[in-house]
């Protein structure tokens, strides 16, 4: 049997940073208690269209080749596109991954089938998202004949494309002025997701996934001790929907960078006074004189601080066909510019949603965070309890805070691309987690960042400009890291850059390989 591509060091942890176009896919290779390699896959997804060099046959052959055939671990962070598409890669009409065994799964708690408030999460999402796709097929239906739709019909697309709605998947749900879907079908649409087939896949593999909630006790992988998973999110609270501050927190927009991307009109013009529009039994939609003509029933008021929003949206999009009798309550044409908001607040949930690990090193303490594309709500959710450490072996318990993990992290990945939401800006004494919290003293000069992004096709595709990452975040990692930032488009020069400490930058340069198909850098525990 040919021995692996990828070895671990003999204390530490080797990471394969793949570089196949705007999407997560990290392969960890570390030591086991008996010394061989074991292997933990974080996230294997692409958005179509964004490959740069690499291409997914190229990578999930990697895969296979550096692991032996069989991953101790994979570890899905969310339920996007971008992080799970390629498990259902296909090579002569065969799933590539179906020559790769996997050992564990491990997931957050709100994909798990067993937790109460995970399953209702999971049916408020799945009535916003068939209202959602009701809503699009009535947009569809308003383009084929001949309206002027299509800048909010190419949004909402985009943002069901995250979860797995492509081209032939919306081409079934067929233009139409019926706007309803049937209890009956949703299930029978919703598996047709690719994302949803990626994660049955995925599960199956294994008889049973293992769950985590923030901030419970950090658990170790299936033998191999000399690594400790700190979970920081998804959040059990509201924290969970929230991808920006509300507006009139003027403390909370401080903490964010400034946004730059999606600066143009989406139908985002219509919602921006969302947060508060519906407040007031005369305060509909059409105006404070017109509660006679209110199209939303009373209970359906959106409160700022009322019911969680998903359940909101599933009964709003109700009102694009109103029952029999009460078709005075269907919205107008453009009313549905609002769907573009809805489809981003679906989105932005499931980012939310992300399974955050930190992953320290228990002989030096290093940490190395994996926030998968969890935003400003999971964010400012991690330091709300410190990690209770029970004594065994001879230790002693103890407490670890979120704001010692983060002063202890030497490698990043930046979260969503380097989206303006899910990296936050603030100080070393700020009393939530934030960029400046990470890497301090002695870790500063060992600190490394990696964007995964395509950032031409993100300004690019379907009109949308993405800026990732975000200048701003951009400049601040690199001058953070001191030119230690890898950036999936963007080869690796081994030239240190004027900011860099020359004997800091060769220790660095000498745990590097570059190719075109990965990055890979070896942290060493000492």
């Amino acid at each position: 049997m040919p021995a692996p591509q990828l070895h671990a060091p003999p204390s530490g942890v080797t990471i394969r940073m793949y570089r196949q176009g705007h999407g997560d896919c990290f392969l960890l290779a570390m030591p086991d208690d008996a010394g061989d390699p074991f292997y933990l896959l974080i996230d294997c997804g692409l958005k179509p269209g964004s490959e740069i060099k690499a291409t997914i046959e190229d990578v999930i052959g990697d895969i296979r080749d550096a692991t032996d055939g069989h991953i101790h671990a994979v570890l899905i962070t969310h339920e996007h596109q971008d992080h799970t598409n390629m498990f259902l890669a296909k090579l002569g009409g065969k799933s590539m991954f179906d020559d790769i065994t996997f050992g564990d799964v491990l997931l957050g708690w709100t994909a798990n089938p067993d937790d109460t408030e995970a399953q209702q999460l999971r049916q408020m999402k799945l009535r916003a998202l068939m209202r959602l796709l009701a809503a699009r097929r009535r947009l569809a239906g308003l383009a084929a004949a001949g309206e002027d739709v299509k800048q909010t019909l190419d949004f909402v697309d985009a943002m069901l494309a995250f979860e797995g709605a492509d081209a032939d998947f919306l081409k079934a749900l067929g233009p139409t002025d019926d706007s309803v879907f049937s209890a009956a079908d949703s299930a029978a649409i919703v598996q047709g997701l690719s994302v949803a087939k990626c994660m049955d896949y995925v599960t199956g593999k294994v008889g049973k996934p293992r769950y985590f909630s923030p901030h419970e006790t950090p658990f170790a992988l299936n033998g191999v001790s000399g690594v400790r998973l700190y979970p920081l999110g998804p959040p059990r609270d509201d924290r969970l929907n929230e991808d920006e501050p509300a507006k009139s927190d003027a403390a909370g927009q401080a903490r964010m960078y400034e946004k730059t991307d999606r600066g143009h009109g989406l139908g985002f013009g219509f919602s921006s006074g969302l947060d508060g529009m519906f407040v007031g039994a005369d305060h509909g939609f059409l105006g404070e004189d017109a509660e006679s003509h209110d199209p939303f029933a009373p209970g359906l008021k959106l409160l700022e601080n009322g019911p969680d929003w998903s359940s909101e949206i599933a009964e709003f999009f109700g009102y694009f066909a109103p029952p029999t009798g009460e078709e005075w309550r269907r919205i107008n044409i453009e009313w549905l510019a609002a769907a573009g908001w809805f489809a981003d607040k679906i989105n932005t949930e499931l980012n939310n949603s992300s399974l955050v690990v930190a992953i320290e090193l228990v002989n030096s303490h290093k940490v190395l965070l994996f926030p998968g594309d969890a935003q400003y709500g999971s964010w400012m959710s991690w330091a709300v309890a410190p990690f209770e450490i029970p004594a065994q072996g001879g230790a002693q318990a103890r407490t670890v805070t979120v704001q010692d993990l983060l002063a202890r992290t030497i490698f990043y990945k930046v979260g969503h691309h380097g989206s303006h939401n899910a990296t936050l800006k603030g100080e070393a004494d700020s009393d939530y987690a934030n960029l400046d919290w990470m890497a301090l003293g002695a870790h500063a000069k060992e600190f490394v960042a990696v964007i995964p992004a395509n950032t031409q096709w993100a300004w690019d595709e379907n009109d949308q400009h993405w800026e990732h990452p975000l200048k701003a975040i951009r400049e601040d990692l690199e001058a953070k890291t001191s030119g230690r930032l890898f950036k999936s488009d963007t080869d690796f020069d081994p030239k240190p850059p004027a900011s860099a400490v020359k004997a800091d930058w060769q220790k660095f340069v000498a745990n590097v390989t570059a190719t075109d198909l990965y990055f890979e850098y070896t942290v060493l525990d000492q």
